[in-house]
């Protein structure tokens, strides 16, 4: 009897173990999606800030000052 006892605590603590390590697993795999979407959101972003650095590069119009000379004191 003793023996069967044992064997069903050895079966119950590898379940509990098991259940534990699909936890574990699963908020894992969890925190991987959020990262990857988190990733992929940043690289829309700066996708987005490229381009428009290259439209603002492209578009710029050149705007010649006129300075005035300071005649010397």
């Amino acid at each position: 009897k003793l023996n069967s006892e044992n064997r069903a605590e050895n079966i119950e603590a590898l379940r509990t173990r098991l259940r534990q390590t699909e936890e574990r697993l699963t908020s894992e795999t969890d925190s991987r999606k959020r990262a990857d979407a988190e990733a992929v959101a940043w690289k829309f972003k700066y996708e987005k800030a490229e381009q428009e650095k290259l439209y603002a590069q492209t578009h710029q119009k050149t705007v010649e000052v006129a300075v005035e000379e300071k005649s010397a004191l």
